[in-house]
């Protein structure tokens, strides 16, 4: 894990890219927040081999409703949940697991840890300890193609998952890797569009008044979860730190876990 010093920074953006038909990008204003504790960030996204070891050892719910939890359960998914044990499929043990909210909720639980807060998320990517600098993306302020993966970077026109820690260069000023790009990840707010207190906002944490989202037939619809970071799918104009976005909480993507000394 890397570990985050407390401090204060200026999250949000005015304007992100136009919504697309699976996620919903936010246009709130930028405010000034502060955060009261250090804590620690997982270095790397968890991986399907990390949270195999949860489903052997972990929650029962989530094991038997496996395919709320884990992105695809047949037999060429990345845990092959028809045998008891969880194997990983070869290969595919360090890529990123994909898993919906309620699973990474409960894998970071297992593990001794949370998911981040909006705020911690942004500011673990963004901020450098040793210049007070907030960054536009993890590794600097210029976009540079190849630093990071998102839409054909290893496979032409369209986005596919890497091993985690495969992209080196993208990397936050305090260590943590892949934040820019491979999978987007779950943090414990729900989805708003406003910052809702005064600047400087002091700890954050938002879990409800949460916007409404639905599938796209509006067959289903449930109180949407935010996502940070850029995914195989961002283009370019996708992968800023400041962007959020938001889907169902029963998609599946990327999770990250935190860890606050004392609690």
């Amino acid at each position: 894990m890397c570990y985050v010093p407390s401090g204060e920074f200026e999250m949000g953006q005015i304007k992100g890219p136009p919504s697309d038909r699976t996620k919903e990008f936010s246009q709130y204003k930028p405010h000034r927040v502060r955060l009261t504790r250090s804590f620690w960030i997982d270095r790397y996204e968890v991986t399907n081999e990390q949270f195999a070891r949860f489903l052997r050892d972990g929650d029962p719910a989530c094991s038997k409703a496996i395919n709320y939890c884990l992105s695809g359960w047949g037999p060429d998914s990345a845990i092959d949940i028809r045998q008891t044990n969880f194997p990983v499929r070869p290969s595919m043990e360090r890529l990123p697991v994909e898993a919906d909210f309620a699973g990474a909720s409960a894998y970071c639980a297992w593990a001794g840890k949370r998911l981040p807060t909006e705020a911690e998320w942004e500011y673990a990517a963004r901020h450098d300890p040793r210049t007070g600098d907030d960054r536009t993306y993890p590794w600097g302020n210029e976009y540079q193609r190849g630093i990071t993966n998102h839409v054909g970077m290893i496979q032409p026109e369209r986005g596919v998952l890497a091993a985690v820690g495969t992209f080196e260069r993208d990397r936050s000023a305090i260590g943590a890797n892949d934040m820019g790009g491979n999978a987007d990840e779950w943090v414990a707010d729900c989805y708003h569009t406003d910052a809702r207190c005064t600047s400087p906002c002091v700890d954050p944490l938002v879990i409800s008044g949460c916007k409404t989202l639905c599938t796209e037939s509006n067959a289903e619809c449930a109180p949407g979860r935010t996502l940070r970071g850029g995914s195989v799918v961002s283009e370019s104009s996708e992968l800023a730190s400041r962007l959020r976005s938001a889907t169902l909480p029963f998609a599946h993507d990327g999770i990250r876990c935190v860890y606050t000394p004392g609690g």
